[in-house]
């Protein structure tokens, strides 16, 4: 049976228009190159995940650090180039909805996750950055052979030369991540572990204005991922 490649998680944060509208100031992140992304479920039937930033997994062992790839700057940004990278963990989210449910709802703990980008791996003089997840929703998308997920997020943009064009220092980012399962996180066994990898990705200085992160397969996206099948 073929693996099937599921666009799973965008990450798409409050929006704020940057200083100069005229020309969209963004960074196009390319597919990771470093790291894994984990959900872990900490509880049973889905009731607990966690979500972690890994900087390498062994024997389906989490070692929290980063996740990184190649980034290019696009609209005002052009010629920028550089490397990006998402870091941290610890972010909890509590299974609010009943048991079964088909539309289900966990609320998170509002750990922060980092975002940087630098010139070289691992660096930070371009732009850095928390972003902070609020609630995750999960609903069976329309072909039925997949589950997608909803994400509210807050970020703020704290250092680096590109720091000036985020009005309030607020912007977006969204994430294209994909998983080597079309399963429900309600479906992960207690201790048990999902991961995941950047395909691609946004980090946008004057966006639409927006809080929701869209996961899940189907979906066209901010940033104009666009939709993939996969044959099982």
């Amino acid at each position: 049976m073929k693996k099937l490649l599921l666009p799973v998680l965008t990450l798409t944060v409050m929006a704020l228009m940057v200083q100069t509208a005229s020309a969209q100031s963004n960074i196009d992140m390319g597919k990771s190159t470093s790291g894994l992304i984990q959900f872990k479920a900490l509880g049973s039937n889905g009731s607990s995940v966690m979500l972690n930033m890994c900087s390498k997994v062994k024997n389906g062992v989490c070692t929290l650090g980063g996740v990184g790839g190649p980034g290019t700057g696009q609209g005002g940004f052009f010629g920028i180039n550089g490397f990006y990278s998402i870091t941290g963990g610890g972010v909890i989210g509590t299974l609010t909805s009943a048991s079964g449910c088909t539309t289900c709802v966990w609320s998170l703990n509002n750990q922060s996750l980092g975002f940087a980008f630098g010139t070289n791996p691992g660096g930070n003089d371009l732009l850095q950055g928390t972003f902070t997840l609020v609630s995750l929703t999960q609903t069976k998308n329309v072909n039925g052979i997949g589950f997608n997920q909803a994400l509210a997020v807050n970020f703020n943009a704290t250092g680096g030369s590109l720091k000036s064009y985020f009005e309030n220092g607020k912007g977006t980012i969204s994430i294209n991540i994909q998983f080597t399962t079309a399963n429900s996180l309600m479906t992960l066994p207690k201790g048990a572990s999902r991961f995941g990898w950047v395909v691609d990705g946004d980090v946008t200085a004057n966006p639409e204005p927006g809080t929701m992160a869209l996961l899940g397969s189907g979906f066209l996206i901010v940033g104009g991922l666009l939709r993939r099948k996969f044959g099982a």
